[in-house]
């Protein structure tokens, strides 16, 4: 299966003009605490690719009839049970940013 684009634009409506945001595409977030992934601070900003092991936990298609103005919803919903970087094991990871910033590992430890 290929890679699902999950941008979309943001639909909102409200009573303050919002123009600047009007084409701005937004995407679900995924936070993750208190486990120690093969990512720095300098990652901010990158685009990396990771494999994400998802339980399906809700599936939402819905056709809105506004007045025969059909308009269809799709929603889901995910507990996510795992995710992998790649090959290399957070081990390998730290030796080798132990080896560009020493201080670095020894402080986060």
């Amino acid at each position: 299966m290929s890679m699902i684009e999950l941008g979309r634009k943001v639909n909102i409506e409200t009573a303050s003009p919002i123009t600047s945001n009007k084409n701005k595409i937004s995407y679900p977030s995924l936070y993750i605490d208190d486990k120690d992934l093969p990512l720095e601070e300098s990652d901010v900003g990158e685009v990396i690719v990771a494999k994400v092991e998802l339980k399906v936990k809700r599936v939402a298609k819905e056709i809105i009839d506004k007045e025969k103005g059909t308009q269809k919803t799709y929603s889901c919903g995910f507990d996510v049970l795992g995710i992998d970087f790649g090959d290399k094991s957070l081990d390998e990871l730290e030796q080798e940013e132990y080896g560009k910033n020493p201080i670095k590992i020894k402080e986060r430890r």
